[in-house]
């Protein structure tokens, strides 16, 4: 149904804007904000709320269903356009959101198999390092037997052509 400023509530209604304001303020009759953020209040809850509007151009459904709801209708067909028109604005925000969601729902999955990938190298890396022995400790060990044989044999060498010069050179 058509919804009315609370001025033109209370004049339908035949009260004054004090009793619709606090009619609203109470709880008792809903408001909605129209296009402009005014308050506005639907035809069928002033009916709803104070019964019957007294010969304003307003006449409810069940007297006949050929009559017209409100006497404004030509206020109610810019309301209807620019509905429509924030329907469809507000259609296409879902749409680009929609868009968003599904290229970073993408963007994830991606992110998670690189992830898997990754720990599967991990886990393959650090497989190869357990089944592997350490080089350096043992390495580092056999070079320094070595170093030790080698000045062991250079000495028994040296002392041995000591010796065999010794006894050569010798007086005899």
């Amino acid at each position: 149904m058509p919804a009315v400023s609370l001025t033109e509530a209370a004049r339908l209604a035949g009260v004054s804007r004090k009793t619709v304001q606090r009619r609203v303020s109470d709880g008792v009759l809903s408001v909605s904000h129209g296009v402009q953020g005014e308050k506005t209040v639907e035809i069928s809850e002033l009916i709803r709320v104070f019964g019957e509007l007294p010969g304003h151009g307003v006449q409810t459904v069940h007297e006949t269903e050929s009559t017209p709801v409100h006497s404004h209708d030509q206020g109610v067909q810019p309301n209807i356009a620019a509905f429509e028109a924030r329907i469809q604005g507000l259609e296409a925000v879902v749409a680009s959101k929609d868009e968003t969601i599904a290229s970073q729902a993408g963007q994830i999955d991606e992110l998670r198999q690189e992830k898997r990938e990754l720990r599967a190298q991990v886990a393959g890396l650090l497989e190869d390092r357990r089944q592997q022995p350490s080089p350096a400790p043992v390495e580092a060990a056999s070079a320094a037997q070595t170093n030790i044989w080698t000045w062991i044999t250079v000495g028994l060498a040296v002392g041995a052509a000591i010796i065999f010069t010794m006894i050569l050179l010798r007086p005899q």
